[in-house]
C-alpha cells in the first residue's frame, strides 16, 4: 500500500513514515530507506524544515521551503502542532506547514511508483538520491528565490570548489549564511516580495543603498555580498530558475586591500622574551603566535600543530584551506617553544579570545607605535589612528612572516612554497613595506 492520504484512513504521521519505509523495502528487496522531517537547529528562532531520507545508505537532506519555531514542532510526529492554545493565525500557518510536508510525502510516493512498474532488472541503478532530488526539485519550491538560496547555502559543503577541487569548507558556509541574512533583512526592511524577475538595476541600487547607507557596512563587505549573490544567481540561471541575466551587470570590483600591520623581528623578539610565567594562558597565545610568525602558516594550521618530534628539522603540514603540503625549517624560536612544551604544543583558545590575548601581550611589550589606517565605509574614506597593539590579530603572524623574510631578500618563489600561497598576486597582498624599504631591497 503506497497511498498516503492518512487522514482518510485515520493514520498517524508515524504510520505514514513506516508505510513509506515498507514501500521502499518492497521493491524487489534491492532498495532500503528511511524518511523523516527535522528542524535545522534547536535555538528559539525560525528553523528550516528538512526532509531526511536515505536510499541504499546514501543520504538526502532536502529543504522543503518552510520554516517554523521549535515551540510549534512535534519532533516525534515530524509535524507542526495544531493546538487550541495557539492563535487562529498560528494554527493556520502550522496547517500550511503540514500541507507542505504531506505534499512532499506524496511526491516521494509518486517517485516510488515510477519503479513499482519498472522493467529494470536492477531497480537500485536508477533509484538513487540524485534522482529523487531532481524529482523533488521539479515542484514549485524554488519559485521563491530565498528558498533556493537557503538550500544552496545548506548544501554548500557538499559541493566542490572549482579553484581547489575540494569540497567547500565550513567557513565558506558561515560566510554565505551572513550574505543570506543580509538579503533576508533587506527584503524585510524594504517590504519587497521575493521574485526571480527582481534581480535587475533597481534591485542592485536599493540593495547597495541598504548595505552602504542603511547598515554602514564596509566597502569590502558590500562587494563580497554582491560577489556571492552573483555566484548564486549564476547557479540559478544555469538550472533555469531565473530567465534573464541582468544580474551579471552587478558591480563586483575586487576588494580593496585594507591597511593591516605586521610585527618586525625586533617586535617579535620583544614578545618572545616577555615574562608571562604569571599568566600561562597569555603565554600559550604568545607562543603559538611566535610559531605562526616563523612558519608563515595560517591560524587554522599553526594553532593545531602536532606530531613534531625532537629529531625533526622541518615541520611538514598539509594546509587545511588548500590541502597543500608545505615544509618549514624549525628556527631557534620554534625549537625553544617546542622544548618548552615537550614537543606537544598546547591547544589554542578560540579566535576572539586569542586576539584579545595578543593585543594585551603586545601592549605589555610596549608595541604601541601609532599607526594610521583607512577604510571605505558607508561610501566614505575613513581615516583612523590607533596604537599598533590594537591592530594585532591571529593573521598578523602570517603577514609578519611574509614581510620580514621578503625584506631580508628572500626569494618569492621559495617563500611562497613555505607559506603555501597559490599565486604571487595573493602573496604580495601580505607584504607590508614602505617605499623606503622597497628602495633598500633594490
Amino acid at each position: 500500500m503506497t497511498c498516503f492520504w492518512y487522514k482518510e484512513f485515520d493514520l498517524s504521521p508515524i504510520c505514514v513514515t513506516t508505510m513509506i519505509e515498507n514501500c521502499f523495502n518492497s521493491l524487489n528487496g534491492k532498495v532500503t530507506q528511511r524518511v523523516n522531517f527535522t528542524l535545522k537547529g534547536k535555538e528559539d528562532k525560525l528553523q528550516q524544515i528538512y526532509l531526511n531520507l536515505s536510499i541504499n545508505k546514501k543520504r538526502l537532506r532536502w529543504y522543503i521551503g518552510e520554516r517554523i519555531y521549535p515551540i510549534y514542532w512535534d519532533a516525534n510526529a515530524c509535524r507542526a502542532i495544531i493546538n487550541n492554545t495557539f492563535t487562529r493565525r498560528q494554527n493556520a500557518a502550522n496547517r500550511q506547514v503540514n500541507a507542505i510536508i504531506e505534499r512532499t510525502l506524496l511526491k516521494i510516493d509518486e517517485f516510488v511508483h515510477k519503479f513499482d512498474y519498472s522493467e529494470e532488472d536492477d531497480i537500485s541503478l536508477n533509484f538513487t538520491v540524485e534522482a529523487l532530488r531532481r524529482f523533488l526539485d521539479d515542484d514549485d519550491t524554488y519559485s521563491n528565490p530565498l528558498n533556493y538560496f537557503r538550500n544552496l547555502v545548506d548544501t554548500i559543503t557538499q559541493k566542490v570548489n572549482k579553484k581547489t577541487n575540494l569540497n567547500n569548507t565550513i567557513s565558506t558556509k558561515k560566510s554565505y549564511n551572513s550574505v543570506l541574512k543580509r538579503l533576508e533583512d533587506f527584503y524585510t526592511a524594504y517590504g519587497y516580495k521575493s521574485d526571480w524577475n527582481f534581480f535587475g538595476e533597481k534591485f542592485e541600487k536599493d540593495f547597495r543603498t541598504y548595505l552602504t547607507t542603511g547598515k554602514r557596512y564596509s566597502f569590502n563587505t558590500v562587494q563580497y555580498t554582491f560577489q556571492v549573490l552573483r555566484i548564486w544567481l549564476n547557479e540559478a540561471y544555469r538550472e533555469g530558475y531565473i530567465k534573464n541575466d541582468k544580474f551579471r551587470t552587478f558591480h563586483c570590483t575586487p576588494k580593496t586591500n585594507n591597511d593591516s600591520i605586521y610585527l618586525n623581528f625586533e617586535e617579535l623578539d620583544k614578545l618572545f622574551n616577555l615574562d608571562l610565567s604569571a599568566t600561562p594562558k597569555l603565554a600559550i597565545s604568545r607562543d603559538l603566535f611566535i610559531v605562526g610568525s616563523f612558519t608563515g602558516l595560517r591560524w587554522s594550521d599553526y594553532s593545531k600543530l602536532n606530531a613534531i618530534r625532537s629529531e625533526d628539522t622541518f615541520i611538514s603540514v598539509v594546509t587545511k584551506k588548500t590541502k597543500k603540503k608545505v615544509q618549514i625549517p624549525i628556527s631557534r624560536y620554534i625549537r625553544t617553544i617546542l622544548e618548552r612544551y615537550n614537543y606537544e604544543l598546547p591547544k589554542a583558545f578560540s579566535t576572539p579570545v586569542t586576539i584579545e590575548h595578543l593585543q594585551k601581550i603586545c601592549k605589555m611589550a610596549e608595541i604601541d607605535e601609532e599607526v594610521k589606517t583607512s577604510e571605505i565605509k558607508a561610501g566614505e574614506m575613513i581615516e583612523m589612528v590607533s596604537p599598533k597593539y590594537e591592530l594585532c590579530g591571529t593573521h598578523t603572524a602570517r603577514r609578519s612572516f611574509c614581510t620580514n623574510f621578503y625584506l631580508l631578500g628572500g626569494d618569492v618563489v621559495t617563500l611562497m612554497a613555505t607559506s603555501g600561497h597559490s599565486s604571487q598576486e595573493q602573496f604580495f597582498k601580505y607584504i607590508k613595506v614602505t617605499q623606503e624599504q622597497q628602495a633598500n631591497i633594490f
